[in-house]
């Protein structure tokens, strides 16, 4: 299909928005990786998923563009949308994004601690008669047992005469 100097222009000046849209969305990645440590295998993967997103929108973008007809320009202006971004608003949009991150974070954080305080002032509160009742039957625990033990050996004894004497009874007879 041949097309006109203008919507090859034109074309070239979409790709170049889509480049554009392609290093912000970098950008979201590298946000994401400022803010949440992982190890190098996810950041991998990050990077795998990225360029497999950019790879199906620029395919879309070339199949509803240009008839399904890759061209040169095309992934040069990509590229060259990415590096214009890269240059000029990268790292004023990362500045900003990882102090609002790290802002809402310490609200969060604060607000957190608002809540779990007084919680844990009551759970202490309720623990200390919780640990008294503890001493205390660990106090009576050797005791207690002691006691419980002898009716079963008292018990015991008195089934073992019981048992005797009825022998004895039935032997008798």
């Amino acid at each position: 299909m041949i097309l006109s100097i203008t919507s090859q222009a034109s074309i070239f000046i979409m790709s170049v928005g889509l480049g554009f849209f392609a290093g912000f969305v970098y950008d979201l990645f590298r946000i994401f990786r400022k803010s949440v440590k992982h190890p190098d295998f996810l950041t991998q993967l990050e990077d795998l998923i990225f360029w497999i997103f950019v790879s199906g929108l620029i395919f879309y973008f070339v199949l509803n563009r240009n008839s399904g007809e890759m061209r040169f320009y095309i992934i040069l202006g990509t590229f060259l949308g990415m590096g214009l971004y890269f240059l000029t608003i990268s790292k004023p949009v990362l500045a900003v994004s990882i102090a609002v991150i790290r802002f809402i974070t310490k609200v969060l954080l604060t607000m957190y601690k608002m809540v779990a305080f007084p919680i844990r002032i009551l759970i202490r509160i309720f623990l200390i008669p919780v640990h008294i009742i503890g001493m205390r039957v660990k106090k009576i625990q050797k005791p207690a047992k002691k006691l419980l033990q002898k009716p079963v050996r008292y018990a015991k004894i008195k089934t073992h005469r019981l048992a005797r004497d009825l022998k004895i009874i039935l032997t008798k007879h």
